[in-house]
């Protein structure tokens, strides 16, 4: 190498003042990914350098941006082709954006005779171009049609957005592995492809349009042999037609491409070949080829994309649905999706008039959520997971069932066999990577993607059951509830609203106090005899009817002998008929201490009023707290003791 270094200096020195220039084209397939490569064009260009003295130049071109390139390699191949990086100070950026006028111009020419008819062509179809060729709203880029008559005649047979979104694939191939690194990326690669799609169409009449997968030819030499093998595998099969194999080659092409979400509608405008293609037979054709193209595991389904997938994916996603579970896990996760998430784990009621709580039982799927106890209201869930789902099919069925065990509110949910199965997918996949944590590193990549989208699919199916939760059928003790809201929260407060006002019969012998309890109830508390003197309880403040109710009930379990506790009260008051806010309860209680027909003792020890707010207040000690009767004496028994 020095010899030849020599040799240039010797020429130019005999060649006057003259400069050399070596000219290397393709650096970039030079080098690969060879070291010797990279060191061989770095030890060269600097012997020229240093026997040259500056009058030897190296110019090299690649189609890749230099520091695209260098992002595209390992970290150690790229540190050692930035090393040479030194050697080349001046580069000159060469733009690929008018790569759609040089295919117009040395491949899309036509003559008159063409252009006429394209224009005629163009005229009388142009609105139903526009309608044919749209991509959904996941579409991040902006993928254009035709704009006028020009730009139909101009780029026809091909759309315009097939320039960008090719060069995005050529892209995203070779940044993601899937081709050699010697698939190129520049206009010279892209006259290519367009040639070669361009060439399939050669017989056809002028209704032709290019579909996607004509792509795929040109560069089926440069594609990884794991992937080919794939596809050739696919083309192959008896089972999959020539349809088939052609969207399993679009899937392929945009696998990596994010501007473009492969969702039903993008393959649709993706596959038309007419200008007058039937969508909504062209649409069935492919959800019946995608359906195939899934059975045979060469594609899965993430939501609403397809997704071509690597012999290493294919086998992940063989594994995870070859993978076990229980039905009871796939309902314990609806429940929590429904109770957790979409009810926001609430598991008390507030009933707005009087501000009381009341406790929830929750079911789904007939499984119990907190607990066999069943409290004062109860939610059940049915859904097409339940064993039991057909008895809920008759309207009259789902009445009956909201009246057994003192009523209840039932949600039945729908059939979405999509949703459903999004959910038991969810189940395999988050078993199987739970199965094989840390398991296999030499996948890890491929599990970390696999959870990525399980954590995507979870959101979803959040969404997905909020939504079908907004429309199913609700019915709550023996009536169908109408719909006033499409929110879950707000649908099942209504319900809960209707169970208290149509079960609590007593509810509104309770008049609630105005303002805080608690304050209320300590005054009761330590009130002087003046107070007590001054109290009257047939006066509305004092809620007489609630408190006739509270004496009664304490006098009735005196009489059979059975203790009564402050507990005893505050729960037989709480729930139906009653449904009695605690803190009313207990103010009700004092008064009638206060009013002497009731007297209290904790621990076997008196407890006096004004010692009493601490334990009326503590749950743990309202067991302790004893209420005794006070006989009361009237006047003729003061007069007959006399």
């Amino acid at each position: 190498m020095q010899n030849f270094c020599k040799w240039v200096n010797d020429y130019l020195d005999s060649s006057g003042d003259r400069n050399l220039l070596f000219m290397v084209d393709e650096v970039g397939q030079f080098i690969g990914k060879n070291t010797q490569m990279m060191l061989k064009l770095q030890t060269i260009t600097e012997d020229l350098g240093t026997y040259c003295g500056g009058r030897a130049w190296v110019v090299v071109t690649s189609q890749a941006d230099i520091d695209a390139a260098i992002g595209g390699m390992s970290k150690g191949d790229g540190q050692d082709f930035s090393k040479i990086q030194g050697r080349f100070n001046t580069r000159l950026q060469l733009s690929s954006s008018n790569t759609s006028e040089v295919i117009q111009k040395r491949l899309l020419s036509k003559t008159d005779k063409a252009h006429e008819q394209l224009t005629d062509i163009f005229a009388e179809k142009g609105d139903i171009l526009r309608n044919q060729l749209t991509f959904d709203k996941t579409t991040t880029a902006d993928l254009k049609g035709y704009t006028d008559s020009l730009s139909f005649v101009d780029n026809y047979p091909f759309v315009p957005y097939h320039y960008n979104l090719v060069q995005k694939v050529f892209e995203s191939i070779r940044v993601k592995g899937a081709s050699g690194k010697n698939l190129a990326m520049g206009e010279r690669s892209l006259l290519d492809a367009f040639q070669s799609a361009a060439k399939q169409m050669k017989n056809n009449e002028l209704d032709v349009l290019v579909p996607f997968h004509s792509f795929y030819a040109p560069i089926e030499s440069f594609l990884e042999p794991a992937i080919k093998r794939t596809i050739d595998q696919a083309c192959d099969s008896e089972s999959l037609t020539k349809f088939d194999q052609n969207i399993l080659k679009t899937l392929f092409l945009i696998r990596y491409v994010d501007v473009v979400k492969s969702t039903l509608d993008n393959l649709v405008t993706l596959s038309i070949d007419r200008i007058d293609a039937d969508k909504i037979k062209l649409r069935k054709q492919i959800e019946d080829s995608l359906n195939r193209l899934e059975k045979q595991l060469l594609i899965a389904r993430n939501n609403d994309v397809f997704i071509f997938l690597t012999n290493e994916e294919k086998e992940i996603e063989n594994e995870i649905r070859q993978t076990d579970f229980e039905m009871s896990e796939v309902s314990n996760k609806l429940s929590t999706i429904v109770f957790n998430d979409i009810l926001k784990n609430n598991r008390t009621y507030r009933y707005p008039i009087n501000k009381q709580d009341f406790m929830v039982s929750r079911f789904c799927n007939g499984h119990p959520k907190d607990g066999t106890t069943l409290e004062d209201l109860v939610i059940k869930v049915v859904s097409p997971l339940d064993s039991h789902y057909d008895s809920f099919s008759h309207e009259q069925a789902c009445i009956e069932h909201s009246l057994k065990d003192n009523g209840s509110v039932l949600i039945k949910l729908d059939e979405d066999q999509r949703l459903w199965d999004d959910l038991t997918v969810f189940i395999k996949t988050d078993r199987f990577l739970k199965q094989n944590s840390g398991q296999r590193p030499e996948q890890e990549h491929l599990l970390r993607e696999k959870q990525m989208e399980n954590m995507a699919r979870e959101k979803r199916l959040k969404v997905g059951f909020e939504a079908l939760f907004a429309e199913a059928s609700v019915y709550a003790i023996g009536t169908k509830m109408p719909k006033k809201s499409v929110t879950p929260s707000v649908i099942v407060e209504e319900s809960y609203k209707y169970i208290v006002e149509n079960t609590f019969a007593k509810l509104n012998l309770l008049n609630v106090t105005p303002g805080e309890v608690l304050p209320e109830l300590q005054k009761v508390l330590v009130a002087d005899n003046v107070a007590q003197l001054g109290l009257d309880l047939q006066a509305d403040e004092c809620n007489p009817d609630a408190t006739r109710e509270v004496e009664q009930y304490v006098s009735f379990r005196i009489e059979r002998n059975e203790p009564v506790y402050l507990s005893d009260i505050v729960t037989h008051f709480g729930k139906r008929p009653y449904g009695w806010p605690v803190n009313e309860i207990l103010l009700l209680v004092a008064r009638l201490g206060l009013a002497g027909k009731l007297a209290f003792s904790l621990q076997g020890s008196d407890l006096a009023l004004n010692r009493a707010y601490e334990p009326f207040n503590s749950v743990r000690k309202r067991g302790d707290i004893r209420v005794n009767k006070i006989r009361q004496v009237n006047d003729s028994q003061v007069k007959k003791s006399l």
